[in-house]
């Protein structure tokens, strides 16, 4: 079975930006950001690609195995959610949950607040 684009260049992101120079403390290690994006049609995206959950599963895989920080983001908050949406919203969270990730929910597709923290 291939590995589909978007865990490829998952991947290659996350193998490159975690590198920690030799002798570096965890702390000196470059922080690895995932960001997840919810449309109001349900669609998830993943560091800008469209993504199904299970396609979600895998970069959050890789991901955890690099330490990175889940930065999420649900389009249109002021509405009430679609059971689709809903349904999305809950299978996010509970896979960010059981890949023991921590993770900031921003007020804006940008990321701004969640790429302060830590700074």
């Amino acid at each position: 079975m291939k590995t589909p684009p978007l865990l490829l260049t998952l991947a290659a992101a996350l193998t490159l930006s975690a590198t920690a120079p030799a002798g570096a403390q965890p702390a000196d290690r470059p922080k690895v950001a995932i960001t997840i994006l919810l449309k109001p049609d349900a669609s998830i995206f993943v560091d800008g690609q469209r993504a199904t959950v299970n396609q979600l599963d895998a970069a959050l895989a890789v991901g955890a195995t690099r330490h990175a920080v889940v930065m999420y983001f649900r389009d249109s908050t002021l509405q009430h959610p679609s059971a689709a949406v809903e349904n999305a919203a809950n299978a996010i969270i509970d896979k960010v949950i059981n890949h023991h990730m921590p993770m900031c929910f921003s007020a804006d597709a940008a990321f701004k607040a969640c790429k302060k923290v830590g700074k």
